[in-house]
């Protein structure tokens, strides 16, 4: 490790320390620190720079857009509990996992209060989640340990997703899905509101995929590169296929660059998330050839175009929210943390 490298290392322990003492206490989205983070991870990773000048290769334009594109629903479709009132939005709250609870801690957690079966996670992260399947053997005592660890990590400052800072921080409990039949992922990529490929993924044992890759035909297509820890296999095309890309082109309709991720499970499409950069926007193992094809994807020139687009939809989302029945008192919320002290908690 160079010495730039050392000193962003330095400036990142710095950061983590200090939002430990001061909850929410981050860099600016798109500042120095993110600027040097994301060209230590590229000598690390791609060992080079970034041009960031002319972008053209795949990390080289995701960088590019952790660092200018920035938006309020951009941060509020990162928040696995806030998305919620953006599906809702767009009418396709059918498609949401009904909520068991919502706690700013763990010790508001009632264990008992529960169902036999249930998934727990934090809403501002990625791949940090808690499956009970038994609530009788159920260690509590861990899974409160893993979530005060998780309410504490920040993964902004792990790999600049500038997208997931400011938000606030709560627990989510939701019901296990996929009882009765095997669960699958489907993670639809998507190009300024066009699904372009499909990820289906059917296990995720002891860390390993095992996926496949198709496109909006479901046609295979390559590997993006060697993964010890991915297992390509070849799938049947779904009976759903359709309504996967019409769902994936409604929830992406209002980015420049997105990944609807749902699920099958019990016999129907859920929401799950929406992603803006998989893999954290960087992908060590990449052929050329994948980078190549992946950064034809995604045109920087409609970058102002879509914030001017993330304004009008934020202001329709507050306005559509403040007319709720649930909301019948009046004006929306004037703030976030007011927004969120309106959630109920699981009793």
């Amino acid at each position: 490790m160079g010495l730039r490298d050392a000193a962003v290392a330095l400036e990142r322990a710095v950061w983590t320390w200090a939002g430990y003492v001061v909850p929410r206490w981050e860099p600016r989205p798109g500042g120095g620190y993110d600027r040097r983070l994301l060209q230590a991870l590229s000598r690390r990773w791609q060992g080079r720079e970034l041009d960031l000048d002319s972008p053209a290769s795949l990390v080289d334009r995701c960088s590019w857009l952790k660092l200018h594109h920035h938006s309020e629903l951009i941060r509020l479709c990162s928040d696995k509990l806030r998305v919620r009132d953006y599906v809702a939005f767009k009418g396709l709250g059918g498609l949401l996992v009904p909520l068991v609870g919502v706690y700013r801690s763990v010790r508001e957690i009632d264990w008992d209060a529960l169902p036999p079966k249930f998934v727990v996670k934090p809403n501002h992260s990625s791949q940090m989640v808690l499956f009970c399947r038994d609530a009788a053997v159920f260690d509590r005592r861990r899974a409160e340990a893993r979530l005060r660890r998780w309410l504490r990590r920040n993964r902004s400052l792990l790999y600049a997703e500038t997208n997931y800072r400011g938000i606030p921080r709560r627990i989510l409990v939701e019901p296990l899905l996929g009882e009765e039949m095997p669960l699958v992922e489907h993670k639809v990529h998507c190009s300024c509101g066009e699904p372009f490929r499909i990820a289906t993924i059917l296990d995720r044992t002891d860390g390993r995929l095992t996926l496949s890759r198709n496109d909006l035909q479901w046609n295979r297509l390559p590997k993006p590169g060697v993964n010890p820890n991915t297992v390509e296999v070849s799938v049947p095309r779904p009976t759903y296929l359709d309504d996967l890309v019409e769902l994936g082109r409604s929830l992406s309709e209002d980015f420049l660059r997105c990944r609807v991720d749902l699920v099958h499970a019990d016999g129907r499409l859920w929401f799950n998330e929406l992603t803006f950069f998989s893999e954290g926007g960087h992908l060590p193992r990449a052929t050329p050839e994948f980078d190549r094809l992946e950064a034809s994807t995604i045109d920087l020139s409609t970058h102002g175009q879509y914030l001017r687009r993330h304004a009008a939809v934020t202001a329709d989302l507050e306005r559509w929210l403040s007319e709720r029945p649930e909301r019948a008192e009046g004006a929306a919320p004037e703030t976030r943390e007011e927004a969120f002290a309106r959630l109920p908690t699981a009793p």
